[in-house]
């Protein structure tokens, strides 16, 4: 229901080619937009994790990408991207098989200079953990606060690990 504005904003804004779309997972509330995002700018690469998920909405998105002619990409642990004097690192999810979508979620730590953010998209308590057992360097002066900041989200071992002064 936001796609205009965010389009807008975009436009609004100077954007005129996005390098990499990223969809954390396949619920509406973080893909629903980006058929129009796709469809209205040039988009190199999409990125994403392989589900079950058929939704309408998420069925959409894949054929706006296969459509544009856009890379799609299957999000695994550990490859980095660059772009500018940015870069961002794949950090979850690392099973293959989740019970709950939001463990899908890709998770994203992005470094610009000498800062770093942490996008974990709706990942779950489960997900952190796994980052965590894995080894994950996880560490990040930014954190976007997981779930939108539930409870079932952002566990006391995660924020410690991460430890973002925002």
């Amino acid at each position: 229901e936001y796609a205009n504005d965010v389009c807008n904003y975009l436009m609004k804004n100077g954007v005129e080619s996005i390098d990499y779309v990223i969809a954390t997972h396949p619920h509406s509330d973080h893909c629903g937009g980006l058929t129009q995002v796709i469809e209205t700018f040039s988009c190199d690469n999409f990125i994403t994790v392989e589900t079950e998920q058929q939704s309408k909405v998420w069925l959409n998105v894949l054929y706006a990408v296969n459509n544009e002619n856009v890379n799609y990409i299957d999000a695994k642990v550990g490859e980095t991207y660059s772009f500018g004097n940015s870069s961002f690192e794949i950090m979850g999810p690392y099973s293959e098989k989740y019970d709950n979508y939001n463990d899908y979620s890709v998770v994203v730590k992005a470094t610009y200079k000498n800062s770093s953010f942490l996008f974990t998209g709706d990942a779950e308590k489960n997900a952190e953990l796994e980052m965590l057992e894995n080894g994950a360097d996880l560490k990040a002066d930014v954190l976007k606060a997981g779930h939108h900041g539930s409870s079932t989200s952002n566990c006391r071992e995660f924020l410690n690990a991460v430890s973002p002064s925002y």
